[in-house]
């Protein structure tokens, strides 16, 4: 009964694996109502590669679904196929995806620059009572990403199975929570699977987990919810990084615990506490 919007390259709408859980979705791209994930074959950034995000959006639905299976997936297109994109055009998409329900939306994308507009819109959809959870980026630097940096977003980082910084993780007391990140299975474009890495692999598990959760506990308020993500972590196992990859990484397992038997983690504050609405 949960709904996690995935701003992306699009979705793969046909894959055998997530069809049956995807609903129509919009392409903010390409302004229709058809959100497929698209390899156009050319180097449209000039950076030497061709079409190397494309893929990147199912493979972040696949994610969402394996930990949630029975959540709804929708899946908004606003980056092309080499993960080009327009922050007023995710603007947009954010509230279209609250518009039409969704109580998660996942933005495994980002940027170094600020858009105070996005940011609104942010504040706005979490007013409502949308968790917006982003990936904190991969320049293995302190270098505050956006919207993952946002004051009413989840920024999550990435580990791998060690519970150690990936080479590539950025981090920094902006960050959330870590989630896996290193050699993710997932589902991919033609009925396809593959292996990828990075932050953006790591975010939706925390969505997914924002939505069992909720299915489980519907009235959560949005400060329940982000203390039972961030407040039963894992300990991070790397000295060098410890303060500054959140509070740990997350546990699907320890966050239900304390959702049955009605608890919250013995926080102050929420990590959402300092988020204020227009």
């Amino acid at each position: 009964g949960v709904t996690v919007a995935v701003l992306d390259t699009g979705v793969d709408m046909d894959h055998p694996v997530l069809a049956h859980r995807l609903l129509a979705g919009y392409d903010f791209v390409d302004v229709d109502a058809i959100p497929e994930e698209e390899f156009n074959g050319l180097d449209d950034d000039r950076d030497g590669y061709v079409d190397e995000v494309a893929g990147h959006g199912t493979h972040i639905a696949g994610i969402v679904h394996l930990l949630a299976p029975d959540a709804m997936i929708l899946p908004l297109r606003v980056l092309d196929s080499d993960g080009r994109g327009d922050s007023f055009v995710i603007a947009e998409a954010i509230l279209y995806a609250a518009e039409q329900g969704a109580q998660v939306i996942n933005l495994s994308l980002g940027t170094e620059v600020q858009s105070q507009f996005l940011n609104d819109v942010i504040n706005q959809v979490a007013a409502d009572g949308v968790l917006v959870v982003a990936a904190a980026g991969n320049l293995n630097a302190n270098m505050e990403q956006y919207p993952a940096a946002s004051t009413c977003a989840i920024a999550v980082t990435a580990v791998t199975s060690g519970k150690k910084k990936t080479e590539y993780a950025s981090y920094g007391d902006w960050v959330t929570v870590a989630g896996p990140g290193q050699r993710i299975y997932s589902t991919f474009p033609g009925g396809q699977f593959a292996w990828w890495k990075g932050t953006s692999m790591a975010t939706p598990f925390v969505s997914a987990e924002a939505a069992l959760l909720l299915s489980e506990y519907p009235t959560l308020t949005l400060d329940q919810l982000a203390l039972l993500i961030a407040g039963p972590t894992e300990a991070i196992r790397d000295r060098d990084y410890n303060d500054v990859l959140g509070t740990g990484r997350v546990n699907l397992g320890s966050s239900m615990a304390y959702l049955y038997n009605r608890l919250l983690p013995a926080w102050l504050d929420s990590p959402l506490a300092g988020c204020q609405t227009p």
